[in-house]
């Protein structure tokens, strides 16, 4: 009796371990595209404006390269995986650029974020440029060390790993994102502690929380925090499993988290971004107080002196005024909706300058 094996599952045509891999590798792909469809979806008022109603400046658009780069690579990589391809080789290989561009322009933004903390320090500019070079020279890896073939006789695809050394792409954004990590930490740790007037020694709890800094320093770092949480917890299970299914050699299960990766990366990344360049921090807006008071603000750098107002719903308790040192003016921009004059006010975005 002769067998005969339907065209349509083409999983039929291979040994059931390489399909379940297969298949499983595709759940971690559809996972990936939702998730980056949802977030473009969820801040899609938040793009329009940055296009729309920001300055176009050279980071907006790495981040744009960024989000649209996941985007195309998560839909590159559901068809690769669905649609019948003559030529999986191609696809692959388009996939995998995709890829490339997502993964160093996510890691420029942070670059770029790095250098205006540190107001381009000559030492951080060159050292962190090293770093995403690194970055950069990483994922080249995987180009040649990934390539895409047919399921069987199937016109279906699998990708397959080809060298060993397409892990280098995981350890450098590993080592990218940790160095980052800790000199944006060490950056805002050290005003931290400055701030709570405690010794380095007995600040190290602070050093991490934030509870000495200006509100939106202190978002600014928990952003970065959570960031780094899960881009360094994504690149380790990445190691990971890369190295578990190593009895495998050209499992599609030891690449599957890539995808999932990049695109989570990219998102987060991406929020940061927007969060600073639209001042989505809504603690830098809170203040401790419900009194009303005109405090100065007395920029030192033009030797002009301004009044903003606490609102109150108490007026018999009194707030002290305050001064704001400001070190560097970024960007000034003008306000005219109050009575139609013209009324300066500073905005300090760690992008702003680029």
């Amino acid at each position: 009796m002769v067998e005969i094996v339907n065209p349509l599952t083409p999983s039929a045509f291979t040994a059931p371990e390489l399909a379940t891999q297969a298949n499983v590798a595709a759940y971690f792909i559809v996972v990936s595209l939702t998730i980056i469809i949802w977030d473009i979806l969820h801040n899609l008022q938040e793009d329009w404006r940055l296009v729309f109603k920001e300055r176009i400046r050279f980071a907006t658009l790495v981040y744009f390269t960024s989000r649209t780069g996941a985007l195309a690579y998560a839909v590159v990589k559901i068809v690769f995986l669905s649609v019948p391809i003559k030529n999986c080789a191609q696809l692959e290989l388009v996939g995998l650029v995709l890829y490339l561009i997502t993964t160093c322009s996510t890691a420029f933004l942070f670059y770029i974020r790095v250098c205006a903390v540190y107001n381009n320090n000559k030492f951080v500019v060159a050292f962190f440029g090293l770093t995403w070079l690194g970055v950069l020279g990483g994922s080249v890896t995987i180009i040649e060390g990934v390539t895409g073939t047919h399921l069987g006789p199937t016109p279906f695809c699998l990708n397959i790993v080809a060298h060993e050394y397409i892990v280098t792409s995981s350890i450098a954004g590993l080592i990218n994102d940790l160095t980052v990590f800790a000199a944006i930490t060490y950056k805002f740790g050290r005003a931290n502690i400055d701030a709570s007037g405690k010794s380095t020694s007995k600040g190290v709890s602070t050093f991490f929380n934030g509870d000495s800094l200006p509100a939106f320093s202190k978002a600014m770092l928990q952003d970065s925090q959570v960031y780094y949480l899960i881009a360094v917890t994504m690149n380790a299970t990445v190691l990971i499993v890369f190295y578990a299914a190593a009895s495998v050699r050209k499992s599609p299960i030891r690449v599957m988290f890539i995808a999932l990766n990049t695109v989570l990366v990219s998102i987060l990344a991406c929020r940061v971004f927007r969060n600073q360049k639209l001042g989505r921090h809504k603690a830098f807006m809170g203040i401790a107080s419900s009194a009303s008071t005109d405090v100065p603000l007395q920029v030192n750098n033009y030797s002009k002196r301004h009044t903003f107002s606490v609102p109150s719903t108490a007026g018999d308790i009194k707030t002290q005024p305050g001064q704001i040192e400001v070190n560097k003016v970024v960007e000034w921009t003008h306000d005219y909706s109050l009575d139609h004059e013209s009324k300066p006010s500073l905005h300090n975005r760690q992008y702003g300058d680029v």
